[in-house]
């Protein structure tokens, strides 16, 4: 009886990973804009007499996916394919610029590896999945900060805090930026099996791997 209870929780704990990625792309960004609004535009909220029922929880609910899809759509497409192709230009993996060859050709035959590749742990595609909806929230978060720092009613709140949320979205956008990297590295590394660059390989290791042969 025990065994079957740990067995529950672990599927339990195991659906609730599985979909932490869609809830981080899709559900989140879309609740942390309409509490953006309703922190910076009060009056908005105010004239639609919404009240915590069902019918307008529901109505709020549909509005809070919709726009979450749709700032997913903009940053997972924009912002980071923008960052995704500096990194390509620096050389960094995940993919990283080879030669003359294009953007294009790269990323697209970096994407069809991966889409093939039969041996990759679902864990691992789960993790990288993870790291990249937890990169885009943090640019909603940056975003929306800049946009709190600008746009909002005279009667708001928040309005003595402008500069504390200018500098916050710098540092969101930083830390995203940042994180964006990682990812690539990290994608790179466990879904496309590609080790380091002689440049970047440890050199106590291959000292060690040539003594030892």
């Amino acid at each position: 009886m025990a065994r079957e209870s740990e067995e529950q929780k672990g599927g339990l704990v195991g659906e609730i990973a599985d979909n932490l990625g869609t809830l981080f792309r899709h559900l989140l960004p879309g609740a942390l804009i309409i509490g953006f609004a309703a922190v910076t535009h009060p009056l908005w909220f105010a004239g639609l007499g919404l009240k915590p029922e069902w019918p307008h929880l529901a109505i709020t609910g549909v509005i809070a996916v919709a726009v979450g899809n749709a700032c997913y759509a903009v940053n997972r497409y924009g912002v980071y394919q923008v960052v995704d192709y500096f990194c390509w230009r620096a050389g960094s993996e995940g993919p990283a610029k080879r030669g003359k060859a294009v953007y294009l050709d790269d990323l697209t035959d970096y994407v069809q590896e991966a889409l093939v590749a039969k041996d990759v742990p679902s864990r691992a595609r789960q993790h990288v999945a993870f790291r990249a909806s937890a990169v885009l929230l943090i640019y909603t978060m940056s975003e929306l900060s800049l946009l709190a720092a600008f746009w909002r009613e005279p009667t708001a709140t928040i309005s003595a805090y402008a500069p504390q949320f200018v500098i916050g979205s710098v540092l969101l956008g930083l830390i995203g930026v940042w994180q964006n990297v990682i990812t690539r590295r990290i994608d790179a590394a466990a879904l496309h099996r590609r080790s380091p660059r002689p440049s970047e390989r440890d050199p106590l290791s291959e000292k060690g791997a040539g003594a030892s042969a």
